[in-house]
Formats: structure tokens, C-alpha cells, sequence
């Protein structure tokens, strides 16, 4: 048996941002209807299980004003093309969604973004990972043009890609300005995009966000339990602002597998902020 993981890394904070400003006038992403159910045990390639060939796909699929997939691009491929054309045919056909909405509440197209693992059941097993903290630095002018992005030195161990500056290239202006407040104020202010996940009883790393005289932009804080088959459940959020996309809608966090003994429940945390003073 085979295991296919949605992880629970998702962007969805970095997809708005890098959205058109017509895109950004939503005011709800699809929302996937249990995607962890969509990948069974008969869809391993054949081609790619004899290759021995596993890895993560990160995907982006169009979802019509109906709620029914229209197209699906990979994102990042998982080195394989039988298990990157195996995630998009899966998703086409099985993915089923409550469609985007506007700010009217009508529904309207949208994109769905997520990532998932294929990995062959003779593997061995993987515990949660983290605890971790991974951020980037944003340097916006007044105009809306990103003089800068860094990424941070990652804190604790990441066994998956995190958002990086390099998902930002594609922001535009628009969505900049409001990032860094506007256009009066400094030349430049800085941004800080940072991703903490921390399975039960870890160290909660250091946060930018909490630090004294910061401005909170966008905060989304989950927690959720893994159950006895790895999946993620009873997902809750503990503290929301802002946030362009809940966490926990839409079953996102999928499966895990879990080492024995280990923990059965993480929190995740997505923030955006910027210092008070602008600088």
C-alpha cells in the first residue's frame, strides 16, 4: 500500500498576494471537499512504483463558479512525471469544491492550491516534522515595488519546501501597497512573511509577529489532531486576523504519516507583519 499526504504547508496567503488586484476581491478561496480522499491505494503509477520514484507535487487547479475543476497546473514538480501527471489526471476527475466567492457572496472562478506526497509503502516511516520557523523579508517602497526579499536562516528542521521569496516574484503593486500600509509613510517598510509548525509538546520557536511594536497584517493559528490512520482532524483555529484563507477549511491538512510513540497533534501558524514605525 501507498501512501499519497496532503501536507499541511499551504500558501494560500502567498497565492492572494501574488493574485491580480481583481482576483484579490474575493472573499473566499474554493474550498476542497476532503482532498485526502481523492487518492486511493490503486493510483500509484506503475511506471513510477518500478522506477521507485516518490516526492511531493505542489498544484494549482482552476475551479469554475459551479465549483468543478477546469484545469490543473503543477506548481512544483515531484521529479517524477508519472506521479505529476497521475496528482492533476486524480484531481480532474475526483476533486470536487465549493466554489470561490466575491465580495457579494455570488460564486466566481478560482484557484485551489496544494501539495501532495507520493510516497511507496515500503518507505520508511516519517514523523511530524518540526518544530520549525521559516520566514522571509520583504523591502517595499512607495510605489508597490519590491526592492528586496530574503530568506531567513530556517529554524529547526524542514523535511518539505517552505514558502520562499521565491513564490513572491509574481506579486504585484497593488497587493504590495497594502502590505506594507499604503504609500505615505517611509521610503521603504519591511514585511515579514514567516511559517511555525510545532507538533505537540516541541518548543514553540520565536515569532517576528509577537515582537513588541509590530504591526499584525495577516495571522492564521490552527491546531489539530492525528488520528490512529495519520489523519489530520478536529482541525481548530485559535487565533485568525485578517487571513485571506482559514487554514482548516477545507480538510487542507490531509494525512501523515506518524512514527510510533510520537506526537499526535501540531499547531500551525501563517503571519504576516511589519514594524509600527514603517521601517
Amino acid at each position: 500500500m501507498w501512501r499519497a499526504i496532503n501536507l499541511p504547508f499551504v500558501v494560500l496567503v502567498l497565492v492572494s498576494l501574488a493574485m491580480p488586484a481583481e482576483a484579490r476581491d474575493r472573499t473566499r478561496d474554493p474550498v476542497a471537499h476532503n482532498p485526502g480522499s481523492w487518492f486511493g491505494d490503486d493510483d500509484y503509477p506503475e511506471e513510477a512504483k518500478r522506477a521507485n520514484q516518490s516526492g511531493a507535487v505542489r498544484f494549482d487547479v482552476t475551479v469554475s463558479a459551479d465549483g468543478k475543476p477546469e484545469s490543473c497546473r503543477i506548481l512544483e514538480s515531484s521529479g517524477s512525471k508519472a506521479l505529476d501527471d497521475q496528482t492533476c489526471a486524480i484531481v480532474m476527475e475526483r476533486g470536487q469544491f465549493d466554489p470561490a466567492l466575491d465580495r457579494k457572496g455570488t460564486p466566481v472562478r478560482g484557484d485551489y492550491v496544494q501539495r501532495t506526497r507520493w510516497t511507496l509503502a515500503d518507505a520508511d516511516p516519517e514523523p511530524l516534522p518540526g518544530p520549525f520557523r521559516s520566514a522571509s523579508v520583504l523591502r517595499i517602497d512607495r510605489s508597490g515595488a519590491m526592492l528586496s526579499c530574503t530568506d531567513e536562516a530556517v529554524v529547526g528542521v524542514v523535511t518539505e519546501k517552505m514558502p520562499s521569496c521565491a513564490d513572491m516574484k509574481s506579486s504585484n503593486a497593488t497587493a504590495l501597497l497594502t502590505l506594507r500600509g499604503g504609500s505615505e509613510g517611509p521610503s521603504e517598510v519591511t514585511v515579514t512573511f514567516e511559517t511555525a509548525f510545532v507538533p505537540d509538546g516541541a518548543a514553540v520557536p520565536a515569532m517576528t509577529y509577537r515582537g513588541a511594536n509590530r504591526t499584525q497584517i495577516a495571522l492564521d493559528v490552527v491546531h489539530f489532531d492525528i488520528d490512529d490512520q495519520g489523519k489530520a482532524v478536529n482541525c481548530r483555529t485559535i487565533e485568525r486576523f485578517s487571513s485571506p484563507s482559514d487554514l482548516c477549511d477545507g480538510e487542507t491538512f490531509g494525512q501523515f504519516v506518524v512514527a510510533p510513540g510520537g506526537p499526535r497533534g501540531a499547531t500551525m501558524t501563517v503571519a504576516m507583519s511589519r514594524p509600527d514605525s514603517g521601517k
